[in-house]
């Protein structure tokens, strides 16, 4: 996976995540039923340095790929599943949307119910006059059903520091 992305392993580790790109593996365990691997960056000025084209390469391999990409300040967020080297589907949270995820291709069945139990949640929000958004955490939610991992919510996992920074060849 590192070759494909073009970054390799720094040696240092930590117990949580701050600005920069990580590598972090996670053990099946009660919230997930396989192994994964995850690279992600923190900090707007490491977000252009993960981009969809790794998702697209590395799903050429024969498994799919996720790319998932949020920027808090202005609420968008995205969730694209990659096989074969093309987005397969995908799920896109935005005030453009008009309230409404975009979704394009097929997700699985179960994506759609965490899309309309957010939706609900939204509209009893937006007729109670809440000032909150709860589309916006669709996106994580089911990258949460797919991994068991959030990007906001510390990781299950039995190593005292998972966070492996990455440097950039």
């Amino acid at each position: 996976m590192l070759e494909a992305t073009g970054f390799h392993l720094d040696g240092r580790r930590y117990d949580m995540a701050d600005i920069g790109l990580y590598l972090l593996s996670l053990s099946p365990n009660a919230a997930r039923d396989a192994p994964w691997t995850l690279v992600f960056a923190l900090g707007s000025e490491h977000y252009e340095c993960l981009h969809d084209g790794m998702a697209t390469k590395l799903s050429r391999r024969g498994e799919p790929a996720y790319h998932f990409w949020c920027t808090d300040t202005a609420m968008v967020t995205e969730l694209t599943c990659y096989t074969d080297g093309r987005p397969a589907w995908s799920v896109a949270i935005s005030p453009d949307h008009d309230s409404r995820p975009g979704v394009a291709g097929t997700p699985p069945g179960w994506v759609r119910a965490i899309l309309d139990e957010r939706g609900l949640q939204q509209s009893e929000a937006d007729l109670a006059k809440e000032r909150v958004d709860h589309l916006y955490d669709a996106t994580a939610d089911i990258g949460y059903a797919l991994m068991g991992f959030r990007h906001d919510h510390d990781p299950v996992t039995d190593h005292p520091e998972p966070f492996q920074l990455l440097r950039a060849y």
